[in-house]
């Protein structure tokens, strides 16, 4: 049988955030994941996750915050608790999987958002800079007159 760790006591000792996007039931904390292969560079990343009580139920591929002994990874997991205790993270695909024995996994918290500090860039098509241009060329030519 599979012993899965109950929240730690730590975790009510926490402050507590809101975020409307993230409905009304469930634990939820917030890390900050800058430094690992599971997401894209960027400053000031945190990934929010909701605690998963029953990790059996974990489907394959969901984005996980996964507290282990050796430290805070996000990674897509995938699971075998039934077949032989083990869960497969995947990073990405450059990455290789790891799989990891139960017994290392302290906490797993299912992603449900991120906050970045820094903003996607924003598309514009290629013919909205071409009318700005020739907004820009008619509006100097006349000035000049």
């Amino acid at each position: 049988m599979v012993s899965i760790p109950t929240i730690a006591p730590l975790a009510e000792e926490l402050p507590a955030f809101r975020l409307p996007m993230l409905g009304q039931g469930g634990e939820y904390r917030a890390f900050d994941v800058n430094n690992d292969a599971g997401i894209p560079k960027s400053k000031g990343m945190v990934v929010v996750g909701r605690y998963i009580n029953d990790w059996l139920t974990l489907a394959d591929n969901t984005p996980c915050i996964v507290v282990t002994t050796e430290g805070v990874h996000f990674r897509r997991v995938f699971n075998s608790l039934r077949v032989d205790a083990t869960l497969t993270l995947l990073a990405s695909p450059e990455h290789a999987a790891q799989l990891l024995d139960v017994e290392q996994v302290l906490e797993l918290w299912e992603a449900k958002a991120y906050i970045s500090g820094v903003f996607p860039p924003v598309a514009c098509p290629v013919s909205r800079l071409r009318a700005i241009a020739l907004d820009l060329q008619q509006q100097f030519n006349q000035i000049r007159r």
